[in-house]
């Protein structure tokens, strides 16, 4: 339905082993990339920043890269 023109799926807050999916069926779909927020970041918010910085590192970042694996992946199939 967009055509020519570019979009990307938003997180829209919801947990991320329900973005995962939603990420993979958007790139099947023609989806150029994701916004990626709260689905990242939100368990990991915390009002001691050490514990903060360490939910970011082991939580946040393996996230990231799930997603990052999946556009990755759904590319290859394009192309």
């Amino acid at each position: 339905m967009a055509g020519d023109v570019p979009w990307a799926v938003l997180s829209a807050g919801v947990n991320h082993e329900k973005f995962l999916p939603q990420v993979e069926i958007a790139m099947q779909n023609g989806a150029s990339g994701v916004i990626a927020g709260r689905s990242l970041w939100k368990d990991c918010i915390s009002l001691d920043r050490d514990i903060q910085r360490q939910r970011l590192q082991s939580v946040a970042v393996p996230r990231l890269r799930e997603i990052q694996a999946v556009v990755r992946h759904s590319r290859q199939k394009a192309a």
